[in-house]
């Protein structure tokens, strides 16, 4: 994201006190007191610029149904009349829903709107703020007229582009402005959470259970205590009173730890937790207030073969070619350590139908990528997104950080091992991979069900990239070589269903591969863990890939098949493709064949 430096020229600090707009009117926003520590920012060159905040969906919906009735804002200096502002960014693009002149003096000004103010829906977001006017005068003294408080915060100064965009703007902390809302349409008591953090989805059954939240008071009253309640799976509740005073809109932090039931069986388990009671009676609204954590207590894992990086990649997109390199700098530290599979953007050349619910449930922008699709603990999201890194930092560093969060997240748990053979025709281009995998006595009471992704991904693709230059504009590349590319799936997009005889699971795929591609840049990648079917937004965490395997197309491609039961041959050598000698009879898999004249040849075991 595109950043803007905005300099703190004075320091004060001026009385904290909320704005007394009435019992039935809130202050919305980073900053809801009348505290300023910075008078006089600026941006150092004169100009016009469209300064506010940015709520999103999570900060507003509990708002839904009151009404914004104007805004507070503050100024370092006498700014004259300028224009206040209002824009829904819910569409992506910036749509004004209200402005109007406003003469901005020196402090807080309150700022009312005609009519019965705006209905909030909870499914929008909003930018709002004003026209700083930054003279010749202003710049040339360094001394401006922004008034700011507290530290720099995502979403909390941003600014609104001439090429329609919205950008951070740091330097100087938060911007002194505040949505002034009308809450009489809110309950009296309510509280929803903020920040919800259970930690990683598996744990030891002697090991705590630790809960850590942010909880805001959603209500018209202000909370003096309250009591939340609480229990795993369907065993008897627990509860903890909350000695804690929480003003109307405030938030409060609460954190949980406690020791696993006694006896606590191996598998899936629940953990419960909601809010009892507020202000010693029960909440006038239990909505958002009850939360349900789906974890697994395990005792024995098994060997993870490599990590799975699903990469989120947009052709039109310009920084998904600077994290292509980035990338490719992380797998030569990782070596073997890591999988990655690019999947496009719907409405991409590149792009297949079967994968936009990926994009819809894990890229909330372009380029992301998720490891394993796994939710690490205190994370926004189960996918991580690099654009920060790549406009900021060199090329060394930003694979620095790609390699230290994909080998650190490769602690997560594995339940479950698999390999991977295979068959080609060349003749037909008909291609067979078989499955055969294994898994402990705890995988299916952790998982319930057991789902396998095969998908057939290639290198060297040509195809168009929009990309940055040298001079960091945006060019169209139409020979772009792709590396990584997913082309199809030979199971069901969501995976096949497991079925496990004893400790072991096996299955047999076919497909025949499009003329375009090139074989021998291809390779099948395999991915299982709990059958992603019923995968959504509301569970997604519940849904990681506990393995991974893959196998080299072009090693396959003159591939002979023979049985277990050996070859007439009786001047025959078979070697591993380590290159260690493996006697007769043969398991299954693959095997390089060493004939007594001299030849040798790739067979396949079955």
């Amino acid at each position: 994201m595109k950043r803007y430096l905005i300099m703190p020229v004075l320091m004060v600090l001026m009385a904290v006190s909320g704005y007394a707009a009435g019992s039935l009117q809130r202050n919305v926003g980073y900053t809801v007191t009348d505290q300023i520590d910075i008078m006089g920012a600026y941006f150092g060159e004169a100009g016009t610029y469209k300064i506010g905040a940015l709520l999103d969906q999570q900060f507003l919906t509990p708002y839904k149904g009151c009404r914004i009735m104007g805004m507070r804002v503050a100024a370092g200096t006498n700014l004259g009349r300028t224009r206040m502002f209002l824009y829904d960014t819910s569409s992506g693009q910036p749509v004004v829903v209200h402005e109007q002149k406003q003469r901005l003096t020196e402090g807080w000004n309150d700022i009312s709107f005609s009519g019965n103010g705006y209905t909030i829906t909870g499914d929008e977001a909003y930018f709002f703020g004003f026209d700083y006017v930054e003279t010749e005068d202003m710049a040339t003294a360094q001394k401006g007229g922004v008034a700011s408080v507290g530290e720099d915060t995502s979403g909390a100064f941003m600014l609104l582009a001439d090429d329609n965009n919205l950008y951070e703007v740091t330097g100087a902390g938060i911007l002194c402005v505040q949505l002034v809302v009308d809450i009489s349409s809110l309950p009296a008591t309510k509280m929803s959470y903020t920040f919800f953090d259970p930690g990683f989805r598996y744990k030891k059954a002697d090991e705590q259970f630790v809960l850590t939240t942010m909880m805001h008071n959603d209500g018209r009253d202000d909370i003096t205590s309250f009591r939340m309640g609480y229990a795993f799976d369907n065993m008897e509740a627990s509860y903890q009173d909350v000695d804690k005073s929480v003003l109307s809109g405030a938030t409060v932090d609460w954190t949980l730890a406690l020791n696993m039931p006694e006896g606590y069986a191996v598998g899936a388990h629940t953990f419960n937790v909601w809010v009892d009671q507020i202000n010693g009676a029960e909440p006038s609204s239990t909505e958002a207030s009850a939360r349900t954590v789906n974890f697994a207590v395990y005792e024995n894992e098994m060997q993870r073969k490599c990590m799975y990086v699903e990469v989120y990649a947009d052709q039109n997109a310009p920084l998904s070619a600077k994290f292509d390199n980035a990338l490719a700098s992380a797998a030569t530290t990782l070596g073997d350590g890591a999988e990655y599979v690019k999947v496009f953007a719907p409405g991409n050349k590149l792009a297949i139908a079967d994968t936009e619910y990926l994009h819809q449930l894990y890229a909330y922008t372009v380029p992301t990528f998720t490891i394993n699709r796994s939710y690490f603990p205190c994370e926004a999201h189960v996918a991580y997104d690099m654009n920060d890194y790549l406009l900021s930092f060199p090329i060394d560093f930003q694979a620095g950080i790609l390699s230290e969060i994909i080998a650190y997240d490769n602690s997560s748990r594995c339940f479950a091992e698999m390999d991977l053979s295979g068959q080609y025709d060349e003749a037909t281009r008909g291609l067979t991979i078989d499955v055969r995998g294994k898994i402990n006595d705890e995988t299916l009471a952790i998982y319930e069900r057991l789902g396998l992704t095969v998908m057939l991904v290639e290198d060297g693709v040509i195809a168009t990239q929009v990309k940055l230059n040298e001079f960091n504009r945006q060019v169209r590349d139409e020979a772009y070589v792709h590396n990584n590319v997913l082309r199809a799936f030979m199971t069901s997009p969501r995976g096949n269903d497991v079925t496990v005889q004893g400790d072991e699971f096996q299955d047999r795929l076919t497909f025949t591969l499009d003329p375009s591609w090139n074989i021998s840049k291809m390779r099948a990648v395999a991915i299982v863990g709990k059958h992603p079917e019923a995968m959504n937004a509301d569970n997604l965490k519940d849904y990681d890939v506990t393995n991974t395997a893959t196998l080299s197309l072009n090693t396959i491609a003159a591939v002979t098949t023979v049985t277990a039961d050996g070859d007439e041959d009786l001047n025959v050598t078979y070697y591993g493709l380590d290159g260690v000698e493996v006697q007769q009879p043969l398991a299954p898999g693959l095997y390089i064949k060493h004939m007594s004249n001299g030849t040798t040849a790739k067979v396949l075991v079955q």
